[in-house]
């Protein structure tokens, strides 16, 4: 089980009616909660026999699903139109696969994205939002225990939004791609450093360049 608070500080820019424009947003997002299974090969283990059994087992895959929800309890202005909160829930099942080799891991996942309605969108509108669909692959490489790099992809697809029951020209037609750097701090905390860009595939739609930093805590050794 994770539990994630992000703290949000971006720039947007562009063009609204032919008008280009510019805003900046800080504040605290979505939280969300994520429940994970292994539904094939590792079994749960502590850290100390996690560590142990990798060493034992150079080459090792493992299948799982998780479920992540999150709720709409960040800073969110219905007269804004670009906000950090997304003001609705959002369920996200998800399945994947680890192979692991030595100190590479090679990853692959699949998800889907369940919208609630948001009823409080700019000028009184209701948004609503169609299932949304990705896949993610990702390369690691762990240098020790807690220190490691990788380099991601990923591809977002469907997602209609309507305004009023009205269908938008927006869909969610994304690539994404990724480097990260992991280090630990501590016995049982680490810090994440991530460079994410996003280009959209569609006239309407989204490019973006996001630096992301991320602290985990481990309570269970």
């Amino acid at each position: 089980m994770s539990f994630l608070l992000p703290y949000v500080s971006g720039r947007w820019e562009g063009s609204v009616d032919n008008v280009y424009e510019t805003v900046n947003r800080n504040g605290f997002s979505d939280p969300r909660l994520r429940l994970s299974v292994n539904l094939y090969g590792a079994p749960a283990l502590k850290g100390a026999e996690y560590a142990q059994y990798r060493a034992q087992h150079a080459t090792n895959t493992v299948v799982g699903a998780s479920l992540a929800i999150s709720a709409p309890l960040g800073q969110y202005d219905e007269d804004e139109l670009i906000n950090i909160s997304g003001n609705r829930w959002t369920v996200r099942p998800q399945i994947g696969v680890v192979h692991s080799r030595g100190p590479w891991s090679f990853e692959l996942t699949g998800s889907m994205f369940l919208f609630s309605d948001n009823n409080n969108f700019i000028d009184n509108t209701r948004l609503k939002q169609k299932t949304m669909y990705a896949a993610q692959a990702h390369v690691i490489y762990d240098f020790k225990p807690g220190l490691w790099v990788s380099l991601s992809t990923a591809y977002g697809t469907r997602g209609r939004v309507y305004l009023d029951k009205q269908k938008t020209a927006f869909e969610v037609d994304n690539w994404l791609w990724a480097a990260s750097f992991g280090f630990p701090v501590g016995k049982n905390q680490s810090v994440k450093l991530t460079w994410l860009s996003g280009r959209t595939q569609n006239d309407v739609g989204r490019d973006s360049d996001n630096l992301m930093l991320s602290w985990s805590m481990r309570w269970v050794d």
